[in-house]
């Protein structure tokens, strides 16, 4: 039996499956072992808006590589229904050690959905810095956000 996301089904969600979850990661960033077990590695994200309680459509996403203080554009994309990108921001290949930067333009986001903002906005633009040091492993970083305000943590 395989567990579901969430507290209880109180019949209002789709429920999504661990097993639905695994899969969609094993498209996007999946590599093997010499055993050909799969394990994760690369660089994801996804958008919730907590102000509207839905993924965040169509939010433009940049990421770079800062290294001696320049940074380097690695990736733009927009998000998609679910609030995520339609392939990992970096492929297992791609992802070397060192600290990144993601721009996530929520100002545009919130103006678009008709939210009313001050000029300028309190956030118009959020840049989260992490850093990457086991580029063997799967890099997840969400984004929780409002106009007001933002969460991130390093997700699986």
């Amino acid at each position: 039996m395989v567990p579901s996301i969430g507290a209880q089904d109180d019949g209002l969600r789709p429920r999504r499956s661990y097993v639905w979850r695994e899969a969609a990661c094993k498209r996007s960033a999946a590599t093997f072992d010499d055993d050909g077990t799969t394990r994760m590695a690369g660089l994801t994200t996804h958008i919730l808006d907590t102000h509207g309680g839905v993924p965040a459509k169509g939010v433009a996403v940049t990421l770079r590589r800062v290294t001696d203080g320049q940074a380097e554009t690695l990736a733009t994309t927009v998000t998609n229904a679910d609030g995520r990108t339609d392939a990992p921001l970096l492929a297992p290949e791609a992802t070397q050690p060192g600290l990144y930067e993601l721009d996530f333009a929520i100002g545009p986001y919130f103006r678009g959905r008709g939210v009313p903002l001050p000029e300028p906005a309190f956030l118009e633009t959020v840049t989260i810095r992490f850093g990457i040091a086991d580029t063997s492993r799967h890099w997840h970083v969400p984004l929780n956000c409002s106009p007001y305000g933002y969460t991130t943590y390093r997700g699986s």
